[in-house]
């Protein structure tokens, strides 16, 4: 159990490290100013917060989960920078029930399931949209 702890604290080093890159290459999309020229002190990471998760009616529903949206567009004003990622995939994928995985469908590439809340409208404004490579 300790080695497993342990790799998952070193992935999330990993993970952590790779957005803060990532966040450091975004461009400033209000003052059009490069970020490496712009100081990040507070940077937000929002994971997955999609409507498969946070809805009621999504497929794999957290249950309370439909609070959060609210709350990080109530705190994502303070912070220098907001990256978001996603649970995003192919509308055949391996890790889906109907296909022998344990997973029911969700969060399926252009769908309302794989959707942000729309209360993201304003913070996804403030910056602009880059793609990274698809992890599976």
């Amino acid at each position: 159990m300790l080695k497993a702890i342990g790799s998952f604290t070193t992935a999330m080093k990993k993970l952590l490290k790779y957005l803060v890159v990532m966040a450091a290459a975004l461009t400033c999309a209000s003052c059009k100013t490069s970020t490496k020229e712009m100081e990040i002190n507070r940077l937000l990471v929002v994971v997955d917060v999609q409507r498969d998760f946070f809805d009621p009616a999504g497929s794999l529903y957290v249950s309370g989960s439909e609070a959060l949206p609210e709350k990080i567009a109530a705190i994502a004003p303070e912070y220098d920078a907001v990256v978001f990622t996603l649970d995003w995939h192919p509308g055949d994928h391996c890790s889906f029930k109907d296909l022998g995985g344990i997973w029911p469908s969700h969060c399926v590439a252009y769908t309302q399931g794989a959707g942000l809340p729309d209360c993201f409208a304003a913070i996804l404004a403030r910056g602009e949209q880059v793609s990274f490579p698809e992890k599976s």
